[in-house]
């Protein structure tokens, strides 16, 4: 009778958030069990790892062309200053 008790006051007053937890108490059983329900607010609900990731991608994308295209231009230059100096130059 009293574990019925106590289960009904936690269940029943609880906060009602997505968060709450709940505590199980059968009169039967001499253990409890705790259920949590919700998302927890500390990570801000569902993670979307795709949005997460989409910035740094670009970032290391946009790295990669500037360095292709600096790397180009001097290539170029070094060609049209120097032709038959050039060791990389076919």
């Amino acid at each position: 009778m009293l574990f019925k008790f106590i289960s009904m006051i936690v269940t029943g007053s609880g906060r009602g958030g997505s968060n709450s937890v709940r505590y199980c108490v059968s009169s039967v059983a001499t253990y409890s069990h705790v259920v949590r329900t919700g998302v927890p607010k500390a990570h801000g609900g569902r993670r979307n790892r795709g949005l997460i990731q989409i910035p740094f991608l670009l970032i290391v994308l946009g790295t990669v062309g500037l360095g292709g295209l600096n790397a180009t231009r001097a290539y170029r230059k070094q060609k049209e200053a120097c032709p038959s100096h050039n060791p990389f130059l076919p």
